[in-house]
C-alpha cells in the first residue's frame, strides 16, 4: 500500500504519547534502534532480554513492557501504510508473547493498559495487510483474549491512577477492534465503570478537583478526553464529568499560563487543549491564553464542595495582566496532599505576588515506620519535605511544626462564605488545625489591595507565624516590622502588619537551620524568593490582621482606623496609599459576610 491503512481499517489511535511519535522516529527506530531515558539503543532484533537487562532498569521496564518502542512503528505504518514497520513490530510482539505465560508479573503492571492498546492495532493492522497465516493469528487471539482476563482480574486498578486508565484504555481498544472475542464486550462495560468510578472520586459535583492538585487531575482529563475523542468511549454521564471537571480546571489556570502549584502540581505545569473541544466560553478563555473563548459571567468562583475559592477579574483584554486570587481549603485524603491548610496564591497585574512551593518531585522514600512519615511526609529528599511542609505556604504555622496529614481527620471542603461588593470580593474559610480553630478571611480589591484576616484560639498557649512567600519577581526590603518592593512596570507592593503583629521575620533563600523561603519552578530545581513570617508568641486566642497594597507612590497605616473586637469577628483596618484613604470594615458575626470599602480622597476625609 502507498499511504494509509486500508478501505475499512480504523486508524491508530493516538492514545498515549509514544503512539503520537512522528514517522521519523519509527525510520530510526529501524536504522538505530530505540532510545530512551539516556539508555543505549535497544536493537529491535527478536530474541529480546526481555526479563533480563530490559527489566532491570524500572521505568525502562515498564516502557518496554508496554510495547513503546513498537507505538512509533505502529503510527509509521498507519500515516504510510508501509508494510516494514507492522512486520518489525509483530516480530517483536510476537516474542514477548512467546516469553510472558499468564499470571506472569508483568501483566499486573503499568505496562498492560498500553500493551493491549497496542497489540489490538497489530492484529486488525496485520489482518488487513495479509502478514497473518493461521498458527500467528490463533496466537494472537489468545494474547488479546489473555489480556483482557488479566485486566480484568486487577483487583487493585483503581488504586492506582495510571494503571487505571491505561488499562481502561486497553480493554476498550481491544473491544473496539475486536468486538467477537471472548470477553470482549465485558471487558468494554467493566472499563466505562471503573472509568466512572474513578473520575467520580478525583471529580466533586461543583467540577474541583479532589486530590488537592490541578497539575495531577490535568493529565487524567486529558486521557480521558482522547479516549472520547478516539470515539473508543461513548458514555454520555462521563462525557457531563468530563465538562464539568474542564470548566472547573480553567480556574486553576493563573494569568501567567500555568496551572495553580497547589499540592503536586508542577510549577510549569499547564493544561492545554483544542478551544474547539472545550464547551463553556469562559473556560476556552482560560484553557486558550484568551486566543479565544469569552470571559466568565462570574468573577469570583466557590467550589464549596471540593474546597477552593477563586477570583480572576480581567484587566482589559489583556489576560495575562488579570488579577488572580486562588485558595486552596480542602483535606480529602492524603493523596497529593500538602500541609497547606487555608493557603492561597496571588498574581496582579502581570506578577505573581504570593507563591506556592509547588511539588519539586517525589524524591527518597522516608521508612513506614517514622516519624515523618506518621506526619504525611513519604518521600525523605529535603526539598521535598520542604515544599510539603506548612512553612513553605502562605498560611499560619502554628508551634512551628507542619500540620499532620495521617490519622487526621479529613474535612473535605473548609469554605464557609463568600461575598462580592462593588469593587471587591471576600472569601471565608475555617478549620481545626493541631487543635487549634483557625478562621480566615481574604478580601480583595482587584489591581489594589489584599486583606489577609486570621483568628485562631483554642486550648493552650501556642506560637503563631503568619507565613507569606513571595513571588521570585518580588523583591522585598524590610523596614522596621514593614516589607516594600518595586515591581516590574514600577507599581510598589507594601506589606502593612496592621493587627497583631509581633516580631517580623524575613528570608530569601535561607538554607540553615531549616529550608525557608524557596520555590520549585519546574520538577527537581528550587528557586530562592522572599518568604515573611509575622510572629505571635505565647498566645491562646488571636488575631493577625495584613494588608498588601499595590499602589504608585507607597501606603500607610492610619492607626486610628485599626481595630478588632475580642473574637476577631468584627475588625477595621485602613491605610492611605495614592491620595486616598482607604477604610476596610469586615464583619462575619452575621448570616451573610459583610465586607465594606470607602476610599475617598484625603483632602475630604
Amino acid at each position: 500500500m502507498a499511504s494509509g491503512t486500508g478501505q475499512g481499517m480504523r486508524p491508530f489511535d493516538r492514545l498515549f504519547t509514544e503512539d503520537r511519535r512522528p514517522v521519523k522516529r519509527a525510520d530510526a527506530i529501524l536504522e538505530r534502534g530505540w532510545e530512551s531515558r539516556g539508555l543505549p539503543p535497544l536493537r529491535l532484533a527478536p530474541p529480546l532480554p526481555w526479563d533480563g537487562t530490559l527489566s532491570a532498569n524500572r521505568a525502562w521496564g515498564t516502557a518496554i513492557h508496554g510495547w513503546d518502542p513498537l507505538a512509533p512503528l505502529l503510527g509509521a505504518h498507519d500515516e504510510t501504510g508501509r508494510d516494514p514497520y507492522l512486520a518489525q513490530a509483530l516480530d517483536v510482539a510476537l516474542d514477548w508473547i512467546a516469553v510472558h505465560r499468564a499470571g506472569a508479573p508483568v501483566w499486573r503492571e503499568l505496562a498492560a493498559g498500553r500493551r493491549a492498546h497496542r497489540l489490538a492495532y497489530l492484529y486488525d493492522a496485520a489482518a488487513h495487510a495479509g502478514l497473518l497465516t493461521d498458527p500467528v493469528r490463533a496466537r494472537l487471539r489468545e494474547s488479546l483474549e489473555l489480556h483482557l482476563a488479566e485486566i480484568a482480574a486487577a483487583e487493585k486498578l483503581a488504586a492506582a491512577p495510571s494503571i487505571a486508565l491505561e488499562q481502561a484504555a486497553g480493554q476498550l481498544s481491544i473491544a473496539r477492534r475486536c468486538g467477537e472475542l471472548r470477553g470482549a464486550q465485558a471487558a468494554r462495560s467493566l472499563a466505562h465503570a471503573r472509568l466512572s468510578a474513578y473520575f467520580d472520586a478525583r471529580v466533586a459535583p461543583d467540577g474541583g478537583p479532589l486530590e488537592h492538585s490541578p497539575g495531577v487531575l490535568w493529565p487524567e482529563l486529558l486521557a480521558l478526553h482522547r479516549l472520547f475523542a478516539s470515539e473508543l468511549l461513548d458514555d454520555s454521564a462521563l462525557r457531563e464529568l468530563m465538562e464539568r471537571a474542564l470548566e472547573g480546571l480553567a480556574w486553576f489556570v493563573t494569568p501567567a499560563g500555568s496551572l495553580v502549584p497547589f499540592g503536586d502540581t508542577d510549577g510549569d505545569a499547564t493544561a492545554s487543549i483544542d478551544p474547539g473541544d472545550v464547551a463553556d466560553d469562559a473556560a476556552r478563555l482560560a484553557l486558550s491564553g484568551g486566543r479565544d473563548g469569552a470571559p466568565p459571567g462570574l468573577l469570583l468562583r466557590a467550589f464549596p464542595t471540593a474546597g477552593y475559592a477563586v477570583v480572576r477579574a480581567p484587566h482589559g483584554k489583556r489576560s495575562a495582566r488579570a488579577s488572580y486570587l486562588a485558595q486552596a481549603a480542602s483535606f480529602h485524603s492524603t493523596r497529593h496532599k500538602h500541609a497547606d491548610e487555608l493557603s492561597f496564591v496571588w498574581h496582579d497585574d502581570g506578577v505573581e505576588l504570593l507563591t506556592d512551593p509547588g511539588r519539586y518531585g517525589l524524591v527518597g522514600r522516608n521508612p513506614p515506620g517514622s516519624e515523618a512519615a506518621q506526619r504525611g511526609f513519604r518521600y525523605s529528599d529535603p526539598q521535598r519535605t520542604y515544599v510539603e511542609s506548612t512553612g513553605a505556604h502562605n498560611t499560619v504555622e502554628i508551634d512551628g511544626r507542619s500540620d499532620a496529614r495521617v490519622r487526621s481527620r479529613a474535612y473535605g471542603s473548609a469554605i464557609l462564605r463568600t461575598a462580592q461588593g462593588r469593587d471587591a470580593f471576600a472569601v471565608e474559610s475555617a478549620v481545626r488545625r493541631e487543635g487549634v480553630s483557625h478562621t480566615r478571611l481574604l478580601a480583595l480589591r482587584p489591581r489594589n489591595w489584599l486583606l489577609v484576616l486570621d483568628v485562631l484560639g483554642g486550648p493552650g498557649i501556642h506560637d503563631l507565624l503568619q507565613r507569606f512567600h513571595f513571588g521570585p519577581e518580588v523583591d522585598l526590603s524590610m523596614t522596621g516590622r514593614r516589607g516594600s518592593a518595586t515591581l516590574p512596570g514600577g507599581r510598589r507592593l507594601d506589606v502593612l502588619p496592621l493587627i497583631g503583629a509581633g516580631e517580623v521575620r524575613a528570608a530569601h533563600g535561607q538554607s540553615s537551620p531549616e529550608l525557608l523561603g524557596w520555590v520549585s519552578p519546574r520538577p527537581l530545581r528550587m528557586e530562592p524568593v522572599w518568604a515573611l513570617g509575622i510572629a505571635a508568641a505565647g498566645v491562646r486566642r488571636h488575631v493577625f490582621a495584613t494588608a498588601l497594597v499595590l499602589s504608585d507612590g507607597g501606603a500607610e497605616p492610619v492607626p486610628e482606623l485599626i481595630r478588632s473586637n475580642p473574637s476577631g469577628r468584627r475588625v477595621r483596618v485602613g491605610w492611605e496609599a495614592d491620595g486616598r484613604r482607604h477604610q476596610i470594615d469586615l464583619a462575619t458575626d452575621g448570616e451573610e459576610l459583610s465586607l465594606r470599602h470607602r476610599a475617598p480622597a484625603v483632602q475630604d476625609s
